[in-house]
């Protein structure tokens, strides 16, 4: 699987759609700290403000996003971390598969990294910025990435936004705590609050609105949900090595469920010997029994892992050439 299948989904089909009711969101928050910081009274009245203003002329049981539509020009920042997210790889793969840009979340992007931002939620340093964006410029080079998922983020887009919430405060992302916290609670049209980590109950069942737009695939590593892991949508202790499993996630990082145990295996690097692509570290692919780097357009395959887009080869052939598809298959031949 592509590190980034499961997030390109939800960024591309159900971000979209975050902002309405029916999402699932987690269970329901703990109760605040005694003394909230100013950081967060300012939220809570930037928040109701906005809900007042929404709410004119409407119905008072109406559902409002818990991030306001923006009024006005964005954010400088935003608009430059956004145009990198979202703008150019939407123009490069435009221009990859001969047809005109689709819609970008770009605008979405904008509206909820700048109310984060003047909110005083989060810090967002404009030279980490500017890294991201030449990173995404580097990564979007040619065709060969191009696969009807999202791409890969580059390491220098991760982490970029610094939560300022200190436990117990209100919040509506967990890019908005301090590193460590979660935003426990928060959905896409409701606020939450800053906690540690869960000891037990149902974990990754909700959407992070925040997240989810500025493409933070990863975000859990610096604001986990649970103590130890989430294994089967439940906060559950991580697994000793030598004990019993069922799958690696419950194993914790750094180690795998071999054989019904949990085995402590560190990624390897490249030019190591391996056996699946999940002994390799982020980024390599297991062929030939050696981690090495994904192909590049034109490189021989065996499978999709081992490109940085697609294989493509005839059905029934077992190898094919490393290259780049714009559309997944049923759509390709509908059209």
């Amino acid at each position: 699987m592509r590190s980034t299948s499961i997030f390109a989904v939800l960024a591309s089909v159900v971000a979209p759609f975050a902002l309405t009711p029916g999402c699932r969101r987690d269970e329901a928050p703990p109760a605040p700290a005694p003394a909230a910081s100013a950081s967060a009274d300012a939220l809570d009245a930037a928040t109701a403000a906005a809900a007042a203003a929404a709410s004119a002329g409407k119905g008072a049981d109406e559902v409002k996003p818990v991030y306001p539509v923006l009024q006005g020009e964005p954010e400088p920042a935003a608009r430059k971390l956004c145009a990198a997210l979202h703008e150019l790889p939407n123009r490069r793969r435009a221009e990859c598969c001969a047809g005109g840009a689709s819609s970008s979340l770009a605008a979405v992007c904008e509206g909820v990294v700048t109310a984060a931002l003047r909110s005083g939620a989060v810090a967002l340093d404009d030279a980490a910025v500017d890294r991201c964006a030449q990173a995404m410029d580097r990564a979007h080079q040619g065709c060969d990435w191009v696969t009807p998922l999202s791409s890969d983020l580059p390491a220098e887009c991760e982490g970029l936004l610094a939560g300022r919430f200190a436990e117990g405060d209100r919040c509506r992302s967990s890019l908005e705590c301090a590193e460590g916290l979660r935003c426990h609670g928060a959905g896409p049209t409701s606020a939450g609050r800053c906690g540690k980590p869960r000891e037990g109950g149902a974990c990754n069942t909700g959407v992070d609105v925040l997240a989810t737009y500025a493409r933070q695939a990863h975000y859990d590593q610096a604001h986990p949900e649970c103590a130890g892991v989430c294994s089967q949508h439940r906060c559950q202790p991580t697994l000793a090595a030598g004990a019993a499993c069922k799958a690696s996630a419950a194993c914790g990082a750094g180690s795998r469920c071999v054989a019904g145990h949990c085995v402590a295996k560190a990624p390897k690097a490249e030019g190591e010997t391996c056996k699946d692509a999940l002994d390799c570290d982020a980024g390599l692919h297991c062929a030939g029994g050696v981690c090495q780097a994904k192909g590049g357009e034109g490189a021989a395959c065996e499978r999709d892992l081992d490109c940085r887009g697609v294989c493509l080869k005839s059905k029934g052939q077992a190898k094919g050439v490393c290259g780049h598809r714009c559309n997944v298959d049923w759509l390709s031949k509908a059209r």
